[in-house]
C-alpha cells in the first residue's frame, strides 16, 4: 500500500494527482480518501468527491500523459468545501492506494513509484516524490548438521497437501 498526503492551500482547484509506477508494480485500486478539517477526518467518496483514471478493474490503461493512474477532485467537491479551503480549515488530503508486485518483479532491486500534483489553471506542477519498493529472495539451505549441504534436496512451498505429508502438531 502507498500513501500521500496533499497539503491544501487556500484558493486550491484543479488538483490532480499523477502516479507512475514501475512495469512490475500493477496498480490495484484507490483505497481511502480523507479531507482533514482540523482534527476532524471527512471520507471523500469516489465518483462524488473525486475521479479516478483508469479504473483498473472496468478500464484498463495509461491516461494520456503516461502515468499509471491520475486522481482528480470533482467540481462537486470544491463547491461543497470551498469555504473550508478557502478559511485553511481544509488542511490535508490523504490519499490510499494499493499495487500488487508481478511475478516478474526483480529480486533486491528497486522498483520506483514515482508521484506528483499539478494544480490551478495552469496546471503548475509539484516537485516529484519517489518511493522504492523491494522484494527480497529467502535463501534456503538444507545441510547434514555440520554446515555440509545436503545434496539434491528441494523445496517445495504449496498450500496443497503432498501425498504422505506428516503433519507436526
Amino acid at each position: 500500500s502507498y500513501e500521500i498526503t496533499i497539503n491544501v492551500k487556500p484558493g486550491a482547484k484543479n488538483y490532480v494527482l499523477h502516479d507512475i509506477m514501475n512495469d512490475n508494480l500493477n496498480f490495484g485500486m484507490v483505497g481511502h480518501v480523507t479531507g482533514f478539517r482540523g482534527d476532524v477526518m471527512n471520507t471523500l467518496r469516489g465518483g462524488e468527491d473525486y475521479i479516478v483514471k483508469p479504473t483498473p478493474l472496468t478500464n484498463p490503461g495509461n491516461p494520456e500523459d503516461g502515468c499509471t493512474f491520475e486522481l482528480s477532485f470533482t467540481d462537486a467537491f470544491y463547491k461543497k468545501y470551498r469555504e473550508d479551503i478557502d478559511t485553511g480549515k481544509l488542511t490535508k488530503i490523504t490519499v490510499e492506494y494499493y499495487a500488487q508486485v508481478s511475478k516478474d518483479a526483480p529480486i533486491n532491486k528497486p522498483m520506483k513509484n514515482t508521484t506528483y500534483l499539478t494544480y490551478g489553471d495552469k496546471n503548475t506542477k509539484t516537485e516529484k516524490s519517489e518511493t522504492e519498493t523491494y522484494t527480497y529472495g529467502i535463501p534456503v539451505f538444507k545441510y547434514t548438521g555440520i554446515d555440509t549441504a545436503l545434496a539434491g534436496a528441494k523445496f517445495i512451498l504449496s498450500t496443497d497437501e503432498l501425498p504422505n505429508e506428516k503433519k507436526c502438531n
